[in-house]
């Protein structure tokens, strides 16, 4: 009984001290929790700041991802010069065309089969020359986007290994969303780098001719289909843009579902003895739900702006027969310039809509380069490239730690150094062990 009376007297004179104690804790928890967020605070300051005063070639995604590829201009120089001829001959298709309509306006047939194998054998010698611009076209790009994508994936993976530590308890930085960018974002921005650069300049080179074309048969029929070109345009950039959006949207979502699934077959072990199968399936159905009403939101404006771009065809075919028709009638056009007007009118608004396919895949591109680049901006709060700081001149190798305390600042709450105590001699080899995910991990040093 005297024993457990002292006792609870030495408990009562400990129980201030443990309650002084308990409270230093907690006020050195709450400022490194308020230090945390002030670094936050100050790292999205920097963030905003760098977003603002990025320049014009950072803003454009294009421009930059050929500023990277610089090494292969030779390579990119090549196939816009194959684009810009393959763009050219469209409108001399069309000067073709109407000379084989207007072959069938002979009376004898020995002219009529002499001017028709004539055009013949120059579409046939225009078509080989298409062959051998497109050959150089889609291998010029397709060799510079490879070369592309390897830098990238180099360059992505090297500035994640400066990041901090914080960066990757992100739920949007986890190792499944990581490892899903790399390879699917990577093999995007090479399509941008690669194929659909080559579509996108041999359609621009094809409208501009176009336009310089028709302008000389004809102003006003061309003024038609310029307006619905640029009609068009607008309705693409509106798609792109939607489309943008939820491919980032969805990124995020189908991020975390990738988390998920990788962890749970990291760990079926522990999902099988704890008998979760039904909550972690609830998880991923609620995320794929998720994305499906991200979707669904999309839906009806892409519909709508799809609906009108793949009207507008017909409409400006209408308006310029009935113009033509006018100027026929007023004596200011002959049919054969009716014919190369019509015909060009044809080929720039198929180019124009292959680019409107492409939209989607496009905006998927833009999307993968755009969050590349987010984080090669990224400056991380603990840069382990910095050479700043203390450097050591003679160095032998005796190393004494005593009561080191660390925390990471960004993560206040997680001790990783707690009075840690340490003595290594030269040429001494030491293990270290610790738990991880509920494994023991020794790391060998010498």
């Amino acid at each position: 009984v005297k024993r457990q009376q002292m006792e609870k007297i030495d408990d009562d004179q400990d129980d201030p001290i443990k309650m002084q104690k308990a409270k230093e804790e907690e006020e050195e928890a709450i400022g490194m929790s308020e230090r945390s967020r002030l670094i936050s605070d100050t790292q999205a300051v920097v963030d905003g700041k760098k977003t603002s005063s990025k320049s014009f070639i950072q803003r454009f995604v294009l421009l930059r991802l050929l500023s990277m590829n610089g090494s292969e201009w030779k390579t990119i120089f090549i196939g816009c010069a194959a684009c810009l001829f393959s763009g050219a001959s469209q409108p001399l298709f069309s000067v073709f065309y109407a000379n084989v309509v207007g072959a069938f306006g002979y009376c004898s047939i020995r002219e009529r089969r002499s001017h028709v194998l004539n055009a013949s054998l120059v579409f046939l010698i225009f078509g080989g020359i298409l062959l051998v611009l497109n050959f150089l076209q889609y291998t010029a790009f397709a060799i510079a986007g490879s070369q592309l994508t390897q830098r990238i994936r180099s360059k992505a993976f090297g500035c994640l290994l400066r990041q901090e530590v914080a960066y990757f308890d992100q739920s949007e930085n986890t190792s499944g969303a990581i490892s899903v960018r790399l390879s699917s974002d990577a093999a995007a921005v090479q399509e941008m780098a690669g194929t659909r650069l080559g579509v996108i300049c041999q359609s621009l080179a094809l409208m501009l001719f176009g336009i310089a074309f028709g302008c000389y048969i004809n102003w006003q029929l061309t003024f038609i289909v310029l307006v619905s070109l640029i009609v068009m345009i607008f309705l693409t950039f509106g798609d792109m843009s939607l489309r943008v959006w939820q491919g980032k949207q969805n990124d995020k979502i189908m991020g975390r579902a990738s988390t998920l699934a990788v962890e749970v077959i990291h760990n079926m072990r522990t999902i099988k003895q704890s008998s979760v199968e039904k909550e972690v399936l609830r998880q991923y159905s609620d995320l794929i739900y998720e994305a499906v009403r991200l979707c669904r939101m999309t839906m009806v404006p892409i519909s709508v702006l799809s609906g009108i771009y793949w009207t507008i065809d017909v409409y400006t075919m209408a308006f310029v027969y009935w113009r033509a028709l006018v100027l026929v009638e007023e004596k200011q056009l002959t049919s054969h310039h009716i014919i190369m007007v019509v015909a060009y009118s044809m080929f720039a608004l198929q180019a124009i809509k292959l680019m409107g396919m492409l939209s989607y895949r496009i905006a998927g591109s833009v999307s993968a380069a755009q969050s590349f680049f987010n984080l090669f901006d990224r400056i991380p709060t603990i840069d382990n490239g910095s050479d700043e700081g203390q450097e050591l001149d003679d160095f032998h190798g005796d190393i004494k730690f005593d009561d080191v305390k660390f925390i990471y600042p960004t993560r206040p709450t997680s001790v990783v150094l707690n009075k840690f105590q340490l003595n290594i001699m030269p040429s001494q080899r030491v293990a270290l062990a610790g738990m991880l995910n509920f494994h023991v991990v020794i790391e060998y040093y010498s």
